[in-house]
């Protein structure tokens, strides 16, 4: 039996650290455990994105399409939400 993941993320140096379900999709955080800026994207697998609630530390979000490039600083976490 082939297993697919929930999702992708295309940058290696990009670490997943938590994947919770909410009503929307699924709350992931991403960490930067590099010394330097990384680009990504966040890719659909088994969830089928429809867009990227991006949360921000003032509790303000935005939404993005999912093929956008993100961009996390050295050492940064983010926590978006992938709403199916």
């Amino acid at each position: 039996m082939a297993y697919e993941s929930l999702f992708t993320v295309s940058n290696d140096r990009i670490m997943v650290t938590s994947v919770i379900p909410s009503p929307e999709g699924y709350r992931v955080r991403l960490y930067n455990a590099g010394g330097a800026p990384e680009e990504f994207r966040i890719n659909s697998g088994r969830i089928k994105i429809r867009t990227l609630k991006i949360i921000r530390e003032d509790g303000s979000y935005e939404y993005i399409q999912p093929d956008k490039v993100l961009r996390l600083p050295a050492f940064g976490i983010m926590e978006p939400v992938l709403v199916k």
